[in-house]
């Protein structure tokens, strides 16, 4: 099995993070540096993502062995993890999975009902346009992508993922062609054979509508222990808009 890179700061009891889709564990380095001092964080970046290795295989079984992998390996069972977005679907599959090896988990503007987001086609169709053998900087990126993705943060968010090899050249980390394959598997519910009885937060974003009223009651049926909180004015990039208020609500509940 092959292993994900991470980044590890702080110390006390450990705490994983685990990033959305597009997105990798540098998107969370300023969040984790707020709980350094009272936790151990612990940051892996997901297959097909950030630094770790590029794979055909990307659905939500396979990402949660990958992560039961990691949790073994670094011995960290039972654990306190935050799984945002993609991140936080592959973490209902692991408390449902191997629910001895989760001790609380908060799930960040993610339902587990199915979803439809054809802008995620449209963002990996704009990113393998660009012609990256002749790319001469990132600002030039973003001024291609300009035409098709309107949004500037969600511009910047994707070009994360821009970085130049050894030889000078441009490239992606993220595997885009496995993520387009992959898109609909990414997308689908979360139906377990048996209610999940780990203790379990729900974030949601107040401006986001990843979870939405319906879901509420989805939500009851599947998760035993839950607890469910809005933090206002923030998109679906909770930690993003609101880091404070995010990071206060992490402390309270993985402290308990």
């Amino acid at each position: 099995m092959q292993e994900l890179y991470y980044r590890h700061s702080g110390s006390g009891p450990a705490l994983i993070i685990l990033h959305g889709l597009f997105g990798m564990s540098d998107n969370w380095v300023s969040f984790a540096r707020h709980l350094e001092t009272e936790f151990s964080v612990f940051l892996p970046d997901q297959r097909n993502h950030g630094q770790s290795f590029h794979s055909p295989q990307m659905d939500y079984p396979t990402l949660s062995r990958d992560m039961a992998g990691f949790i073994k390996q670094k011995k960290l069972a039972p654990v306190n993890i935050i799984g945002h977005s993609m991140g936080g679907k592959v973490l209902m599959h692991l408390a449902a999975e191997n629910p001895e090896m989760v001790k609380r988990m908060m799930i960040v503007d993610i339902s587990p009902r199915q979803y439809s987001n054809p802008l995620f086609s449209q963002f990996i169709k704009a990113l393998q346009e660009i012609n990256l053998s002749v790319l001469t900087s990132r600002t030039e990126a973003e001024v291609k992508l300009a035409d098709s993705i309107g949004n500037a943060a969600i511009r910047q968010f994707l070009l994360k993922n821009l970085y130049r090899t050894d030889s000078g050249l441009f490239a992606w980390r993220i595997n885009l062609l496995a993520i387009d394959l992959n898109l609909e598997l990414l997308m689908a519910e979360f139906n377990p054979k048996q209610p999940v009885e780990t203790e379990t937060l729900f974030i949601r974003g107040g401006n986001s509508n990843h979870i939405v009223a319906e879901d509420i009651t989805l939500i009851g049926s599947i998760f035993k222990h839950v607890y469910i909180q809005t933090i206002d004015n923030a998109s679906h990039w909770v930690h993003a808009d609101k880091p404070a208020e995010l990071i206060h609500i992490t402390k309270k509940f993985f402290k308990k």
